[in-house]
């Protein structure tokens, strides 16, 4: 299996590599090739760790506007 492009950081971190300050924020993509994601593998994970979506409940649904065929539509009430 390929490496993959990008891993994910599995927690908050604030480390120091190389000299400099590094802040890792859980759910981050990092390129898998980075020198500092190399040396601290266990900071990061091939899944995401954070996936947003809305609750279902508030998805809008989409209704059709046309008629399919066979399908007869309810007049609409014109106004007074």
């Amino acid at each position: 299996m390929p490496s993959p492009e990008y891993v994910f950081a599995v927690a908050n971190v604030v480390t120091v590599w190389d000299g400099q300050k590094v802040v890792i924020q859980k759910g981050e993509a990092w390129w898998a090739a980075d020198p500092f994601v190399r040396s601290r593998p266990d900071l990061f994970d091939r899944e995401p760790t954070l996936v947003k979506a809305r609750p279902r409940a508030q998805v809008p649904v989409v209704e059709s506007a046309d008629a399919v065929p066979g399908e007869k539509r309810a007049p609409k009430r014109g106004s007074k």
